[in-house]
């Protein structure tokens, strides 16, 4: 290209983050985190929501099991299972369509263990909000279709009309996402307040005075 006095002008590319990096590369993190959110939410209200109905929670809080351990015993339930379910989604990724994974893969599942932390916390939190499991059922599309229309996971969160923009930072998985892809796509280290809501655990623990 020649501009006239000021010479030839050659232009370089740099390609962040991989030259080969397609679409299916970027989807894989936001499908592992769906994975976690439908486990560890909604599995979580469900079970819950059985184990109230079924008078087992009366059984409990008369018992010496500290609140605290009844909920880490959910959170490592599911947490093992949004692991195994999320460590098959990425292994089959890379044997059957080849995705690039430019950052580490163990602190992939360090990122999925923390996201599945909130999202039992979200899942008791909605198990309060319900008595029976057809209620429970109701949460249901609460839970899956923002996770899927507003998390950024089919389309990023600029294509979204604005005026539900705002929504899209109240569903966790858009920050799953985003911490996900920051470091299976990016290669960057997970940072601590990129999980946003999902990325701690905040559990109201549904309970029932025994008289």
């Amino acid at each position: 290209m020649d501009l006239g006095e000021g010479g030839p002008v050659e232009i370089e590319e740099h390609h962040l983050y991989g030259v080969e990096v397609r679409f299916i590369d970027s989807f894989a993190p936001a499908i592992m985190g769906y994975v976690v959110t439908f486990i560890c939410s909604l599995l979580t209200l469900l079970s819950v929501v059985r184990e109230k109905v079924d008078g087992t929670f009366e059984r409990l809080w008369t018992s010496p099991l500290k609140r605290g351990k009844f909920i880490l015993g959910y959170v490592i339930a599911f947490g093992l299972v949004a692991l195994v379910q999320s460590g098959l989604i990425l292994g089959l990724g890379k044997l059957v369509v080849d995705i690039v994974i430019n950052g580490s893969v163990l602190w992939a599942l360090v990122c999925i263990v923390r996201f599945a932390f909130g999202n039992v916390g979200l899942g008791t939190f909605l198990s309060s909000l319900a008595r029976t499991e057809s209620q429970a059922i109701l949460f249901f599309p609460l839970v899956v279709l923002p996770s899927v229309l507003l998390s950024g996971m089919m389309w990023p969160l600029q294509a979204i009309p604005p005026v539900l923009r705002p929504l899209a930072y109240l569903v966790p998985l858009t920050y799953g996402n985003r911490l996900l892809r920051a470091v299976m796509v990016k290669g960057l280290p997970p940072l601590g307040g990129a999980g946003g809501p999902g990325g701690g655990v905040g559990v109201p623990v549904p309970h029932r005075d025994v008289g």
